[in-house]
């Protein structure tokens, strides 16, 4: 008997759950004729409730006020003519017994951890340190000597931005509500700094001082030359400098303060923090601070490391030589089979500062420079044959191609070998 009485119970239940489902339906399907003209959505529910009998649930606030339609239907369904209504809202509709729910959609989901990678957009080097946050709040995390970081967004952003910054590159902004990846691989582009030509009058020298880092660029007190910041100084804009300068941009000692917090203080050259320097990370009431070398804003770590081959084609090794402490001269020597190389044709030389002298047989040489300084050597030599095995290839030709960049202020040999 039991049985008997559970089978029977269980038939009942699911012959009213088909009912019940089929009547949502229903109701649903159920073709209507309206006509509104400029209502509110509120009131065109209620001409729907009066012509046809349905009723709506919802919350006094959810229906937007400001919002006016205008719908001519004949013979559609209901939900044809809900949709028609709702278009341009974040409300949905369910049917609950007899009564038409209104809800709002669910925001959509944003990835609760999110990691990435920066780099700089020139190069493809990753950028350490760089500062990732949300827009106009204190939460936010740096990269780390990688370029590399992992974020936890906050609750409640959907409307907030996300930045990634740092000291002399545009920064990239990104609304949160856009980020459709938990990993995002940002290039930070660099900013272009053009020394202008400035006509300047004895008597207004210090009223026209120019500082040309944009960050810092609003306001500057200190002492000025030819119209730019040039000795000691504070500067402030988005963030804020004070210390040397020179021809407008941060040279020397300084300390620079980002508005999300972090610190550098340290050498700078020619705008880049440049030689030693302190990093300080403020994290919750502690700042934890990072200590070693940098390289036009790279940190090159706890040693110090002077220069670096950025490209090299064709050439066997090269050789870095520091001849002095105090100089501004780089000596390139060509050498082949361990003697001066006197083979070198269409030597074509370029740099980032100074003038160079071309001079065959070796050495050429870079002139008046600037640190860090980055050097492009082009050139031509004929192979010369080592053994036997060798002999089909002496007397080739080879094209030969080589850049690199010194960061420390010197006099140096570069020994280039073929």
């Amino acid at each position: 008997m039991r049985r008997i009485i559970f089978l029977i119970s269980a038939s009942i239940f699911i012959t009213l759950s088909l009912q019940k489902a089929h009547s949502q339906k229903n109701i649903l399907d159920k073709k209507i004729s309206v006509q509104i003209e400029n209502e509110t959505i509120e009131d065109a529910l209620k001409i729907i409730n009066e012509l046809n009998g349905f009723y709506f649930a919802y919350k006094g606030d959810i229906l937007p006020s400001e919002n006016r339609i205008s719908v001519i239907a004949d013979e559609k369904t209901l939900k044809d003519v809900l949709n028609q209504i709702l278009f341009e809202t974040e409300i949905k509709f369910i049917v609950v017994g007899k009564q038409i729910v209104l809800l709002e959609k669910e925001k959509p989901k944003i990835p609760h951890l999110i990691s990435g990678f920066v780099h700089d957009k020139t190069t493809n080097e990753p950028i350490p340190f760089a500062h990732v946050s949300i827009a106009e709040t204190s939460s936010g995390t740096i990269t780390n000597t990688k370029g590399e970081f992992v974020f936890k967004l906050p609750q409640d952003i959907l409307d907030a931005d996300l930045s990634i910054s740092f000291v002399g590159y545009k920064t990239f902004i990104i609304p949160v509500n856009e980020i459709d990846s938990s990993e995002l691989f940002v290039y930070l582009e660099p900013y272009t700094t053009y020394l202008e030509a400035i006509e300047v009058n004895p008597t207004d020298s210090m009223a026209l001082c120019k500082v040309l880092m944009p960050e810092i660029s609003e306001n500057y007190d200190g002492e000025c030359k030819n119209g730019l910041a040039h000795g000691y100084g504070i500067a402030a804009g988005q963030d804020t400098y004070k210390g040397d300068f020179k021809r407008g941009l941060p040279h020397g000692q300084g300390t620079y303060f980002w508005s999300s917090g972090f610190i550098y203080k340290g050498q700078w050259i020619n705008g880049y923090m440049q030689g030693y320097g302190e990093f300080s990370i403020p994290y919750k009431d502690e700042k934890s601070v990072v200590g070693g070398y940098w390289g036009k804003n790279k940190y090159l770590g706890i040693e110090p490391r002077p220069y670096k081959i950025v490209k090299s084609t064709n050439i066997k090794s090269v050789n870095f030589f520091k001849l002095d402490e105090i100089g501004d001269m780089i000596e390139l020597n060509f050498v082949q089979l361990g003697k001066e190389d006197v083979n070198i044709l269409s030597l074509h030389l370029d740099g980032s500062s100074g003038t160079h002298e071309v001079t065959l047989p070796s050495p050429s040489t870079f002139i008046n420079v600037e640190f860090p300084f980055t050097g492009r050597i082009t050139y031509t030599t004929i192979k010369v044959a080592t053994t036997l095995g060798d002999v089909s290839q002496g007397g080739r030709r080879i094209f030969c191609e080589l850049e690199f960049e010194i960061y420390q202020e010197g006099i140096w040999r570069v020994s280039i070998n073929n």
